[in-house]
């Protein structure tokens, strides 16, 4: 069979989940590959930028029913379908009616297009139009707008699936992940620690050549549901001993006693990097991404015209 549209492919996929077990990002395009059947013949066809489709498609999918709420993230990168999903399959049995539906939770839960400065810019009615190959929508905003709302899923569905990778990593490689990034993002050269100490300090980067002001890191590889709290933080400040700067980097949250915590602080500044800024730091700074493909949207220039 041909590869399944994007539309079929967001039923294609949960359907493969339906044994109830954990399937990762990894594993789940080769699981629908063979639920479907794709011959390698099928499963040649590539995106613009030489991905195959299916795996795409599957990767697109696996976000929209995170988001939808019909799957649960289970663990690193893991997901498994939950009573939702199984409800929605049954009152939907037809792809595109699936997908319609889908769109409308997501819209009404937790909609695609927030901008990071103002999350009341979410549009409901304006959500995931073109992930259902429906050529009949209506042009409701600009080929500008649009395509921010286009950059802003796809950077939504990037965040998820670096989430997972980094989930999927050692504590050890942790802690070098987040030097890494301090490092990209220009505050200095940067080491891993080997202190045991309660809070400990997993990495130090020097701010100067001389060490002057160093930043130190904790970084916590925490289970998805697993917040830092209070006490994580209150022993991370004790750590630093009166030291100017210190950053606590984790997978998951914070509570907001931990924030609190951090916010209270006298003896030194300390910043709170929760998951979710973690992976849109990574994907600013280029730490884990590559750039897969370049477009240039060109426009009129109109000083050249104006004679």
């Amino acid at each position: 069979m041909p590869t399944p549209t994007q539309t079929e492919m967001f039923m294609h996929t949960l359907r493969a989940m339906t044994d109830g077990d954990e399937h990762t990002r990894r594993e789940l395009p080769e699981t629908v590959r063979e639920s479907l059947g794709l011959t390698d013949a099928d499963a040649s066809e590539l995106t613009g930028s030489g991905i195959p489709a299916y795996q795409s498609r599957i990767g697109w999918a696996i976000s929209y029913l995170n988001r939808a709420r019909y799957i649960d993230r289970v663990g690193a990168g893991a997901y498994r379908i939950n009573g939702t999903g199984i409800d929605a399959l049954e009152r939907s049995p037809d792809p595109r009616g699936f997908a319609g539906e889908m769109n409308s939770t997501i819209a009404r839960i937790d909609p695609w297009r927030k901008s990071a400065d103002n999350p009341s810019d979410a549009q409901p009615d304006q959500v995931s139009e073109t992930m259902t190959d429906d050529a009949a929508n209506d042009a409701r905003q600009s080929p500008d707008e649009e395509l921010s709302r286009i950059l802003s899923e796809f950077e939504g569905s990037l965040s998820d699936e670096l989430l997972g990778f980094v989930g999927d990593c050692s504590p050890k490689f942790f802690e070098k992940l987040v030097v890494d990034l301090l490092e990209k993002m220009g505050y200095g050269e940067g080491s891993v620690t080997r202190y045991t100490r309660d809070g400990g300090i997993d990495g130090i980067v020097s701010t100067d050549e001389l060490g002057f002001n160093p930043i130190y890191t904790q970084a916590k590889h925490c289970a998805d549901g697993n917040k830092v709290g209070r006490a994580e933080v209150q022993a991370f400040i004790g750590a630093l001993n009166g030291a100017r700067n210190g950053i606590f980097i984790t997978t998951s949250e914070f509570t907001q006693d931990a924030i609190d915590c951090a916010r209270g602080c006298k003896t030194s500044t300390i910043s709170l990097v929760d998951g979710r800024m973690l992976a849109s730091l990574m994907i600013k700074y280029d730490l884990g991404v590559a750039t897969e493909r370049i477009i240039k949207i060109k426009r009129v220039d109109r000083d050249y015209f104006d004679m």
